[in-house]
């Protein structure tokens, strides 16, 4: 059976699991996302920050964002918005995220048009979140889809491509 989720109000729900039900507690708005952004089509979470995809976003000609949320006396509230530092239209930047500590890291499938795509790397310096890499495919080709899928771990990241004709990641 699949499920298809759309986020038509660029809303996040927080969820507590206590046992085998899930209440809600808080909601997540994009500061000025609109309708058609995909806020939400990606997110994670790491103790008191979350970070959420909008790789629709039309801020940077239909670049993609991604929005940093951090929680404060039992408060969520947006803190950053952030965008590729190098993108061309329709980078989809934001299509995956993954936060782990103080270390964050964002595909962008369609990085060159042509969907070779690639991965930017962020660490939170004093509660801003700055630009420390940017991950492109050593053998990437058109239709690769680098960083369709991305977790970070300590001085490691792992960045996924299922386009890529060897099976690689």
């Amino acid at each position: 059976m699949k499920k298809q989720i759309l986020f038509l109000n660029l809303m996040l729900t927080s969820l507590i699991i206590i046992g085998q039900s899930m209440v809600q507690i808080e909601k997540f708005y994009g500061s000025d996302a609109s309708t058609y952004d995909w806020l939400g089509i990606s997110s994670s979470i790491s103790g008191d920050w979350a970070i959420v995809g909008a790789p629709n976003e039309t801020g940077q000609t239909n670049s993609g964002a991604v929005y940093i949320f951090h929680k404060e006396n039992d408060t969520w509230s947006e803190t950053q918005k952030i965008f590729a530092s190098s993108s061309t239209e329709i980078t989809w930047f934001g299509y995956s995220v993954k936060i782990k500590g103080n270390w964050a890291i964002v595909g962008a499938v369609d990085w060159d048009n042509q969907s070779k795509g690639a991965a930017y790397v962020f660490y939170n310096n004093n509660g801003t979140w700055e630009e420390t890499a940017m991950l492109l495919a050593g053998d990437g080709e058109d239709g690769d889809f680098f960083g369709r899928s991305v977790s970070i771990f300590g001085n490691y990241a792992i960045v996924g491509a299922y386009g890529d004709d060897d099976g690689g990641l």
